[in-house]
């Protein structure tokens, strides 16, 4: 039930800027741009060096350590410097979005997406270095204190107490009506913050507060200290509360004190076992992983150079996916090999953290995180159709020890470091973005808890199962959800709240049958074929470069050559990645669907191959175009091209949008961080969707969902999920789902400083005017005061004295502050006295 709230008392202020000033911020943005991609080139650049430092074969085989080594400390390094010299100290207060201090902001922020994707610092989190780096980069850290590096945007404001852990995303920033507000968040010590979790601007968080997964912590808000909160927004736990929020064998109560038994007894070993597990941190980041990763490469490089001789170049361009194939499947048996051997069948249970369990997971974990999934993630790029395919997704779970049923759909973010925790029934299926989460760390342990699922159950969009939970058969977790206890048969999670229950009348088991995951299966293949094609069709393109390239052969190539070579890659890898990016996702939407309508689709029918063929191809949007284009109008322009319809002065912040034909999105209207436009609704049976409105002057939080049927109206604001179908009416939206009180008005940001540029933007008539008069006045004066100077020939001395002033100021004046004597005679007086 909507509250009626008067339209009048709840119109927020738009701050827009005349056009003129709006073609200055596109100008300032198309700079930006490029800045990033010269960040990349800039920290490979120096590779290069290590080739002619020594031709020694010692020095050559410790090459992978030193250039690991190399190309991190340059990245990082880099990376300081660009945020102490572009932006300097990022502080509260309030900034135009097309002001010089935003595209600066987003400049340093672009370059952080670049640093923590594309080199080893994305694999780094948890360690003191991650931390060191942050605390470079503005972010005060307290001892022992950790935040992942893509839960923080603006280092400046956040603060973190000792011993204190973030998984969740930190936002001390709000982008409303044209204007950008930060304001600071305090974090205490010894607290956790679970994965997906948010934490609004203006926050303090007191010290040993612990907080749920994908919780909602409401702008300006204060946890008090010792207490625990859940829900969106976010609640605090009672006792019971906190007995359900901790399933499977002991309550937190009974880790609390089974670790401080512990620690009290070892402090000194715990310290030593510290230290020893930071070693094999880096032991692992900086010696296994780069020889490993040498070795993956050269063989990927010796089975295309083998294709290249044996075929030519046509045959290397058709089987482009074949090298970067082969090296996934002998990167897949080194990790199994390593599980088995390190870590074995992994049961439920609890570990000291530090201890050898920890570290050797530690090791088995990089290894899938930083070499399998990377190189999948690379086949899958090039279209390599045994990759693709969903039946090996499901083989390398099970041999990492995971048990996943036949005609199983698993999400693509499912962790894939669950390993024997996990074991999914038949015909079971994750939405996008879904989640499930078996590891955890309690009060010096690291905890495993399984999660089992039975027949035909349903996990939404963005959902999280955490660990010790089963779910029923035909069991449902509603998208954006949090199943914490189990799920009976045929029961409901909805919200994250813990309610549970049935949703209307029973209805007979419906499972999505084996011709709906063979539709899955063939929109997969179809879209590693658009992959294969396009991937060809750069490598023909490399043929002619490098034909060009042979032409240096009889000329000996040096040093800065080799550093111009490098530093051109990067460049160009930074310029037309993204730019690739976004041709694959435009042809993928007008080869497959060309326009989105309003329909309902069957699983079992062949028409829904087309739609999810192009739905494969979300993750290239998010963890490619997104990261470089992301809060520019450069990705509003590529929304346009897909089809959004998409007002006057819009800020999109790496917004994913499905089915863009079926979106509106009103003028003045700001969508956060990651925020999702869903039009499209995947039940049990069918597949909908429907148009999306988003009105004027709307503003939407971090990782916001909307979707089909949704009316979001003027002048409202969202931080969290409605249910489906829901109208927002004007005024503030928070939680799951989304709910407002009478007593919240929509936020207001206050107006901006106006720099002088922006002035003389918005009058530039007037200011040519004004300058114009002052250049005028200011050269009548000099002109006056010239002729004042200079004595005239048919004067005296005496006349020149008395035509002057007062003879009684003539004389020698000694400055106090520095040693200087200014003389006053005759008709020089004026200039001097205003040089004085």
């Amino acid at each position: 039930h909507v509250l009626s709230v008067p339209q009048e008392s709840q119109h927020r202020k738009v701050f827009v800027p005349p056009t003129a000033v709006a073609n200055v911020g596109c100008i300032m943005q198309i700079i930006s741009l490029l800045i990033p991609a010269v960040y990349m080139a800039a920290s490979i650049a120096p590779l290069p060096l290590l080739l002619e430092v020594s031709d020694s074969m010692y020095f050559r085989f410790l090459l992978p350590i030193l250039g690991s080594v190399v190309y991190t400390t340059t990245s990082a390094v880099l990376l300081v410097l660009m945020k102490w010299i572009v932006l300097g100290k990022l502080a509260p207060g309030h900034h135009a979005v097309w002001s010089s201090k935003f595209a600066k902001r987003w400049v340093v922020r672009a370059c952080c997406r670049v640093c923590f994707r594309y080199t080893l610092w994305r694999f780094m989190n948890g360690t003191e270095l991650m931390s060191t780096l942050q605390r470079c980069l503005g972010c005060k850290l307290g001892k022992g204190a950790s935040i992942d590096h893509d839960c923080i945007d603006d280092f400046d404001l956040v603060v973190l107490g000792d011993g204190s852990k973030v998984e969740g995303f930190l936002n001390p920033a709000d982008v409303s009506v044209g204007v950008l507000t930060l304001a600071p968040i305090q974090v205490g010590s010894d607290c956790h913050l679970g994965h997906n979790c948010l934490v609004g601007m203006g926050s303090t968080i007191e010290d040993k507060v612990h907080v749920e997964p994908r919780c909602l912590i409401l702008p300006n808000s204060k946890l008090q200290e010792g207490t625990s909160w859940y829900g969106k927004p976010a609640v605090q736990a009672n006792s019971v509360d906190e007995e359900k929020l901790t399933t499977g064998t002991g309550s937190i109560r009974d880790l609390c004190e089974d670790s401080r038994t512990m620690l009290s007894q070892s402090v000194a070993s715990s310290k030593t076992a510290k230290r020893m597990f930071t070693l094999m941190q880096y032991f692992t980041l900086f010696i296994i992983s780069p020889y490993l990763s040498m070795i993956e490469i050269l063989f990927a490089y010796a089975i295309g150079q083998l294709l290249l001789t044996e075929l030519g170049w046509l045959g290397l361009i058709l089987f482009v996916w074949v090298p970067v194939t082969s090296a996934f499947v002998s990167v897949s048996i080194k990790v199994v090999c390593a599980k088995k051997i390190l870590l074995g069948a992994v049961r439920e249970g609890k570990w000291p953290l530090y201890g050898s369990f920890h570290s050797r997971k530690f090791l088995v974990d990089h290894l899938v995180e930083a070499h399998l999934l990377v190189w999948r993630e690379v086949a899958i790029l090039v279209g390599s159709p045994i990759v693709v395919s969903p039946y090996l997704t499901r083989f390398c779970w099970q041999a990492l020890g995971g048990r996943v049923g036949p005609d199983s759909v698993l999400s693509t973010k499912l962790s894939w470091t669950c390993y024997d925790s996990v074991q999914f029934g038949n015909h079971n299926v994750f939405g996008g973005s879904s989640m499930v989460n078996t590891w955890s760390t309690r009060n010096g342990f690291l905890v495993l808890k399984p999660v089992r699922t039975e027949n035909n159950v349903w996990v939404g969009a963005n959902a999280t199962v955490l660990g010790g939970v089963t779910l029923g058969e035909g069991a449902t977790v509603a998208g954006a959800s949090v199943a914490s206890v189990d799920v009976a048969r045929g029961d409901t999670v909805l919200g994250v709240n813990l309610i549970s229950g049935r949703l209307g009348k029973e209805e007979e088991e419906v499972r999505e049958g084996h011709q709906g995951t063979l539709n899955r299966v063939i929109a997969a293949h179809l879209a590693g074929l658009l992959l294969w094609m396009c991937a060809g069709a750069l490598v023909a393109g490399g043929s002619y470069v490098s034909k060009f390239a042979q032409e240096f052969d009889s000329v000996t190539m040096v040093l800065p050559f080799w550093s111009s070579v490098s530093f051109a890659f990067g460049a160009t890898f930074g310029l037309l990645f993204p730019l690739y990016g976004m041709f694959l996702y435009i042809l993928s939407k007008y080869l497959f669907v060309c326009t989105w309508k309003e329909r309902e689709l069957e699983h079992d029918s062949l028409s829904i191959i087309r739609y999810l063929t192009t739905s494969t191809f979300s993750p290239l949007r998010e963890n490619v175009i997104n990261t470089w284009i992301g809060g520019t109008f450069v990705e509003i322009l590529f929304n346009r091209i897909l089809g959004v319809n998409i007002g006057p002065h819009v800020y999109l912040d790496s917004v994913t949008i499905f089915e863009p034909d079926l979106v509106t999105i009103g003028s003045n209207s700001s969508l956060g961080l990651r925020t999702c436009l869903s039009p499209h609704q995947v039940t049990r049976t069918k597949y909908q969707a429907a148009e999306l409105y988003v009105g004027e002057r709307c503003t939407t939080d971090f990782h916001s969902v909307l979707h089909g049927r949704d009316v979001f109206e003027n002048d409202g604001t969202l931080s969290g999920t409605p249910l489906i179908g829901t109208c927002l009416k004007t005024g503030a939206w928070y939680g799951y789902p989304a709910g407002r009180k009478a007593a919240d008005r929509v936020f207001q940001p206050k107006r901006p400083c106006l720099p002088a540029w922006y002035i003389f933007l918005l009058n530039p008539c007037a200011s040519v005017i004004g300058i114009m008069v002052w250049f005028a006045v200011v050269a009548l004066e000099r002109i006056r005061c010239y002729s004042s100077s200079t004595p005239k020939e048919n004067q005296t001395q005496a006349d020149d004295v008395s035509t002057s002033f007062p003879a009684h100021f003539l004389g020698v004046y000694r400055c106090t502050s520095i040693a200087m004597d200014v003389r006053l005679d005759h008709g020089a007086w004026f200039a001097l006295f205003r040089s004085l």
